[in-house]
């Protein structure tokens, strides 16, 4: 997804443990706009820029594309 006030893509992490859900709940960090945010809310979403990456690539020129092997295209985001 693309977050065009912070000009970043981003992903919602959905699979995780209840151990590490516990843990994520347990803490409050605070957003970009020092806002308070609880940790579950950062660390559950993936971000980097817009113009990052494969999916950055793709987010910003609208194009299509199918890689057989995308760690050996140099766009990969590692």
């Amino acid at each position: 997804m693309v977050d065009t006030r912070t000009k970043e893509l981003y992903a919602r992490i959905f699979d995780i443990g209840r151990e590490e859900q516990d843990i994520l709940d347990s803490s409050v960090i605070r957003d970009k706009d020092g806002e308070k945010r609880s940790s579950s809310d950062e660390r559950a979403c993936i971000r980097f820029p817009l113009d990052k990456g494969i999916a950055g690539y793709v987010a910003t020129t609208g194009k299509t594309l199918n890689i057989v092997d995308a760690y050996s295209d140099s766009r990969f985001n590692r």
